[in-house]
């Protein structure tokens, strides 16, 4: 997995991102952004965590789409099983195949 630089328009946090698709942003967050971000430390010391133990940025979240906007982050286009192009989950792992 590619990882791109995104820097944070609101606090300059960077961070590396992989845009699989439209709905999926892989973000590797390094421990000089996680203290950089205001956000991130308000919400962890008041002891929020997402389902899978991480937070997001609202800021960061806006900074990675605008980056897509600008061309400065690719978007891979493909869908969740790596299957480009794959129109149905049925013809990426067979019609045949037991669910």
């Amino acid at each position: 997995m590619s990882m791109q630089p995104v820097a944070c328009g609101e606090c300059g946090a960077r961070v590396g991102v992989h845009k699989r698709n439209s709905q999926h942003t892989a973000v590797q967050w390094h421990g000089d952004a996680v203290e950089r971000c205001k956000w991130f430390q308000v919400a962890r010391a008041a002891g929020e965590r997402s389902a899978a133990g991480t937070l997001s940025c609202y800021a960061l979240c806006a900074s990675i789409d605008q980056a897509v906007r600008e061309g400065n982050v690719s978007v891979r286009d493909e869908d969740v099983l790596g299957y480009s192009g794959v129109g149905s989950m049925e013809e990426a792992v067979g019609a045949d195949s037991p669910p």
